[in-house]
Parts: C-alpha cells; sequence; structure tokens
C-alpha cells in the first residue's frame, strides 16, 4: 500500500542521507524531526487528473493523493486491498466482483461508492476524453469498442454497479494481470461533483485539480502547489488506512535541471532523488555507506524521429546515429 511505501522511501532516506552544508537547518534534518519527506521530483507536473497525466513526476504526486481499488505490496508486488477490501473472481476469471470498503472515504467526507468507478472508468474511456492511458481498461468488455467510437452506449461495457459497495467487472477474456491494473492511476476514480462543478466531465486541465478544489482519496491530500517551486502534500484524515501512514506530508520540488537537483540531494535539502548526473555515479557508488542505490524499474523510453525531413530522411544518417550509441554504456548505467 502506499504509506508502506512512503515509510520505506522516508527509512531509506533517513539512514542514508548526507550531511547538510552550511548553518542553518537543512529539510532533511527539520523534516526528520517534522515527518516531512522532501522529495526530488524532476520536472514540473502538467496537472493532477488521473485521467489526463501520462508523466513520472505526475505520477508521484497522483498516487499519494488517490488510491485505486488495489494497490501493489512495495516488496513482493503482489496486488492487496486498496478502496476495495476484497475480490471475487469467477471460475473463468472473466468476472471479477470488487467489494468497496464502507470505510473509504473522499477527502471531503463523503463516502465512496462502486458508482464513482462506473462513472469514472466512463470518463476515462470516453471518445472526448482523448486519455492516452484509456487502454488500460481494454481488458474490460467492450471497452476499447466504447473508446474507439463503435458502440456508443457505456451499459454495453462490462463494469456496473451491483449495489453502492460491490463493483463487477466483466472481461472480454481472462486477464490474469487485471489486479495490478488497477493499481495504475489512469484506473483510479475521481470525485464526480467536483469534476463537473468546474467543467464537463470530459474537458481537461479544469480548475478540479486546483488546492482550493481538489477532492482526492489517497493517504494524502494536496495542501500547497507553487509553480515551479514546491508541491506540498499534507497526511488525510479522511483516508481509510490512516493509522498505517507514518509520514506527517511530502514536499515535492520540481527540478528538471539534474545537477541542480543531484546537488540539493548532496547539501541535505533532499531526502530522496531519482537524477544523478552520469559522471556522479561511480563517485556515489565508491562512498562509506553510499547513499546511492541502483533499483531496476520496468519501463520503456522511445524517440519518436522524422525521417521525412532532412537529415534524417538519409538512411546513412539514421544508421550513423544509430551507429554512435553506446549500447554497453547504457546498459551499465
Amino acid at each position: 500500500m502506499p504509506s508502506a511505501l512512503f515509510s520505506a522511501f522516508f527509512a531509506i532516506a533517513s539512514a542514508l542521507l548526507l550531511n547538510a552544508c552550511g548553518n542553518g537547518e537543512s529539510n532533511v534534518v527539520s523534516g526528520n524531526r517534522e515527518g516531512i519527506l522532501h522529495y526530488g521530483n524532476g520536472s514540473e507536473p502538467q496537472g493532477l487528473d488521473p485521467h489526463v497525466v501520462t508523466g513520472i513526476p505526475e505520477n508521484h504526486i497522483v498516487r499519494a493523493l488517490f488510491e485505486g481499488l488495489a494497490v501493489k505490496n512495495p516488496y513482493t508486488l503482489e496486488p492487496e486491498p486498496g478502496v476495495a477490501r476484497s475480490w471475487d473472481i469467477s471460475d473463468d476469471g472473466r468476472v471479477i466482483t470488487f467489494h468497496i470498503n464502507p470505510r473509504a472515504r473522499w477527502s471531503n467526507g463523503d463516502a465512496m461508492s462502486a458508482h464513482d468507478y462506473v462513472w469514472s472508468w466512463q470518463r476515462l474511456l470516453s471518445p472526448a476524453m482523448g486519455a492516452e492511458y484509456n487502454y488500460m481498461l481494454f481488458p474490460v468488455k467492450n471497452a476499447r469498442a466504447f473508446a474507439s467510437g463503435e458502440i456508443a452506449d457505456f451499459a454495453e461495457v462490462g463494469v456496473k454497479a451491483l449495489d453502492d459497495l460491490t463493483l463487477q467487472v466483466t472481461l472480454a477474456e481472462r486477464t490474469p494481470y487485471f489486479l495490478q491494473l488497477m493499481d495504475h492511476y489512469s484506473t483510479f476514480a475521481v470525485h464526480r461533483p467536483t469534476v463537473e462543478k468546474f467543467g464537463g466531465a470530459t474537458n481537461r486541465f479544469t480548475r478540479w485539480t486546483r488546492v482550493e478544489n481538489i477532492v482526492s482519496n489517497g493517504a494524502f491530500r494536496l495542501k500547497e502547489w507553487l509553480l515551479n517551486r514546491r508541491i506540498v502534500v499534507e497526511k488525510s484524515d479522511t483516508y481509510w488506512d490512516r493509522e498505517r501512514v507514518r509520514l506527517n506530508g511530502v514536499v515535492y520540488y520540481p527540478t528538471e535541471n539534474v545537477v541542480s537537483e543531484e546537488r540539493m540531494f548532496r547539501v541535505g535539502q533532499l531526502h530522496y532523488t531519482q537524477s544523478v548526473p552520469l559522471d556522479k555515479i561511480p563517485v556515489y557508488r565508491q562512498m562509506p555507506d553510499s547513499p546511492y542505490i541502483q533499483a531496476p524499474y520496468l519501463g520503456t523510453y522511445y524517440f519518436l524521429l522524422n525521417t521525412t525531413r532532412p537529415p534524417l530522411d538519409d538512411v546513412r544518417v539514421r544508421r550513423a546515429l544509430s551507429m554512435a550509441v553506446d549500447r554497453d554504456k547504457l546498459n551499465d548505467t
């Protein structure tokens, strides 16, 4: 669950932090005392709408603010209860019945229900929404057809609320990894009254995600967003599992310059960073009690190249660029 993941980050960072420079108290020192994690988060997030955003910096924050039907155990990656306290799977594996935790609440105190997911998934799959991650729900019966506009009646899609606390999902075919998809932020529910208050269901980047408006359901709630400076979340007092959330808050720092972010970590302004200049990695590896941890990350990154325009329209140029890539170095770092 998210609280366990944040606790793990905090414990590692506290044990491995580098000494701060200067006379003032560093963020790391004050954060250790106050239970605040200072987190280097890369670029400025483009938004916080789970059905719109696609980036890693956005992912870090959205997952603090929202929770899915199931969450991944941070150590085994196996699905565990989130908003759904349990689920049943039919013998053929095609029907999954989620039982919503009656303690699950939105940050404004509203009870969560199965209807939240029916509406949210319709929003995600709506052709008008144009959600890049709508394919996360394509294992659901007729989800792909609805997203493409082939069918217009969402009632034909395999998701329905049997009652306030029971969500039934029918898959097109057996999908063993479907429960893991429930931990991807694109499948999270959003608070319908708040979304509709500040625009249509399929409007993108509206004011519903602003600090003064947003309603979420995760372990933390949005407290402050200062553009290009910091985003602050605080422990939510409505989260169903708040007793296990050990952090009082997280401060995310958008720092697109890798060198600057590494320097912030080095002088004690960050507990955690994923940005380390390549030439600094050997230095960190050689440190006693090194704070450097290399964690495998399953992801696919690519560049889209326009091969119809010079100079990339010349196959010889493309071959030269390909030959210039040091694949061994990329694999070893």
